[in-house]
């Protein structure tokens, strides 16, 4: 079994529309549900219809949150981290896969090889789907991803959160998992949220940062009108 921890602000409506509505149709629901927000007053009464899930405070920020829930778990505690406005986790493989199946089997396979930081496919299409659980080097997206509680909290900003915690955990590991048969149904960089009171950091200085921090691991590349992060392919 896992806990399922949602990181949330100013989205109390949002949360409740989405994320978890696709939660109680979902056989995840069977899990424990909670959610870390600096406005827990707020979510306990939005979300009374919920009595059964657990709100906790947490400081503002998203990487704040996240390392709440680092101190607030015990040691090797299984966590799926999830955004608050996801409408649908998909299987590439079967629409009727069970979900909590599939993510206690990725959690499995971490467990057994000493691994912190698991994935899913980053896109959300299925035709990008290798239908496959691998193991590597991997960006695991920070909509939705599974960590294994090794009490490491990291100091890192933002934006771009989610490729530096990739970076961090695969020096510390030197292995990430990624299962490709899982992908999300969300939009991605909308406004509020966790790290909206940080939103005017620029992306494109952040790639930079990234790059010239770990030059070994990941690379600059201009996209449409942003500088992205690409993580190199490793052997």
């Amino acid at each position: 079994m896992f806990n399922i921890v949602i990181c949330s602000y100013n989205r109390n409506e949002i949360i409740k529309n989405k994320t978890l509505k696709f939660l109680y149709s979902s056989s995840l629901v069977s899990n424990d549900i909670y959610i870390f927000t600096p406005q827990k007053d707020l979510y306990i009464e939005s979300l009374k219809e919920y009595p059964e899930i657990k709100i906790r405070s947490c400081p503002i920020g998203l990487n704040n949150a996240r390392n709440e829930v680092i101190k607030y778990f015990d040691f090797n505690t299984k966590i799926l981290f999830l955004d608050d406005d996801i409408t649908k986790i998909f299987c590439s493989s079967s629409s009727d896969i069970d979900l909590n199946y599939e993510i206690n089997k990725s959690f499995y396979i971490m467990d057994s090889q000493n691994i912190c930081l698991g994935g899913i496919n980053p896109t959300n299409n299925p035709f990008f789907s290798s239908n496959k659980i691998k193991t590597g080097y991997y960006f695991c997206l920070g909509a939705c991803y599974f960590f294994i509680n090794d009490k490491v909290e990291y100091k890192i900003k933002d934006e771009l959160e989610d490729y530096e915690r990739t970076i961090l955990s695969y020096q510390k590991y030197g292995i990430i998992l990624r299962n490709d048969k899982i992908y999300i149904e969300t939009l991605y960089n909308q406004k509020g949220g966790m790290f909206d009171h940080y939103r005017n950091e620029n992306r494109n200085i952040r790639s930079l940062e990234l790059k010239i921090n770990y030059p070994k691991l990941c690379y600059c590349k201009k996209k449409k009108d942003y500088l992205g992060i690409i993580l190199k392919k490793l052997k």
